[in-house]
């Protein structure tokens, strides 16, 4: 459980130089590395505005400082790949029964791509993606991102206020096949996904 915040100004000091003012009711948590930090000792003060007396045991209990001791991935070897969706030959065709109802549920877990096409004869109307059914990740509309979406938690609970989408006319091929991507964070399957007209 978090300490309650204060209800006085702090003011923190860190070897003789002001570095954050802390407003009443407010937690704060502050990380600093070794540029901000002397070799050897350093010095941390918490100065009150106000009545001092009467908060020293409360900012006692309510302060914790932590030492790093050591990096875990100082010794790491790191390497970095390009986030990009994958190639079309990846994508597998999956039937519509396999996309809603109980059998979506074996999808749902790690992240996955989803990929349609889709034609339409005109973009005289707006045109919206309604998300339903998805939890959160990325939308990208003929190669380009087109959104970010947050529909549900991963246990399914609903994340209000927007499901629905625009799909702008510049980005739409009006009588061609246009490509939509969606990459789902939880592998919710996009069976109650559709493309509507507003």
């Amino acid at each position: 459980e978090p300490p309650t915040p204060m209800a006085e100004i702090l003011l923190l000091i860190l070897n003789d130089e002001p570095v954050a003012l802390i407003s009443p009711g407010h937690n704060l948590r502050m990380v600093f590395d070794s540029e901000r930090l002397r070799r050897g000792n350093n010095t941390f003060q918490l100065a009150i505005v106000g009545d001092m007396s009467q908060h020293v045991s409360d900012l006692k209990a309510a302060t914790t400082f932590y030492e790093g001791a050591a990096a875990i991935t100082e010794k790491a070897e790191w390497a970095f790949a390009k986030w990009e969706p994958p190639a079309d030959e990846s994508f597998e065709e999956v039937a519509k029964a396999q996309l809603s109802g109980r059998s979506g549920g074996s999808f749902k877990g790690g992240p996955r791509w989803w990929k349609a096409e889709f034609t339409i004869p005109h973009t005289a109307r707006p045109l919206l993606l309604d998300a339903s059914g998805l939890s959160k990740g990325q939308v990208f509309l003929n190669g380009r991102n087109l959104c970010r979406y947050f529909v549900q938690t991963h246990t399914g609970k609903d994340v209000p206020p927007q499901t629905l989408y625009h799909l702008p006319a510049p980005y739409l091929d009006a009588g061609g096949e246009n490509s939509l991507l969606i990459f789902d964070e939880h592998g919710f399957p996009p069976g109650k996904v559709r493309i509507v007209y507003e």
